[in-house]
């Protein structure tokens, strides 16, 4: 039955999130994004995922610590409560990873999900990321048909957009001209 097949699901991919084989580790990550999406998502079971991949946010291997930074994101965007509880305060903690792949991955959660303060929490890392993106700094993997990391600087400009939501044009303007 369905509901026999979901709970195979979930107790394989919980296994592997456990799991010390890189590989059993990585495809459970992608996998799970899988488990808490409508129709198979259960109560409970982005809250019981989050629980399970939040350490590995900081764990030893990029690879690892990136597919947990977009599963945590996913699930945040699922279930917002799930980022104001736990899943944000990490996310903003992965904006300092020595791995630029799971700082990018990390500023895409926080600009599409942070409020306001937490976006000015979310600056120095930004101005940080910023300042390696104009000095050249990025690995080759940033480069796209000769721009550094267009996308990140998209991401960039949405979480500068969350500082002031709201900018009275006719101030900036009179301001400007008179």
């Amino acid at each position: 039955s369905s509901d026999q097949r979901s709970l195979l699901l979930t107790k394989t991919g919980f296994r592997d999130l456990a799991s010390t084989n890189m590989s059993e580790l990585q495809m459970g990550l992608v996998a799970a994004a899988s488990l808490a999406t409508p129709p198979i998502d259960a109560p409970g079971l982005a809250e019981s995922l989050l629980d399970r991949v939040l350490p590995l946010t900081s764990h030893g291997t990029p690879q690892v610590r990136l597919k947990a930074v977009a599963l945590v994101h996913h699930l945040c965007a699922e279930q917002p409560h799930l980022w104001e509880d736990r899943g944000g305060s990490s996310l903003l903690r992965s904006l300092s990873d020595q791995s630029p792949g799971v700082v990018s991955a990390a500023l895409q959660a926080v600009a599409s999900l942070a409020r306001e303060e937490e976006a000015e929490v979310a600056m120095a890392a930004a101005l940080h990321l910023l300042q390696q993106l104009e000095d050249g700094k990025m690995p080759q993997d940033f480069h796209y048909r000769g721009h550094t990391a267009p996308f990140l600087r998209i991401h960039l400009a949405r979480l500068f957009r969350r500082l002031h939501a709201s900018v009275d044009a006719k101030e900036v303007w009179s301001a400007k001209v008179g």
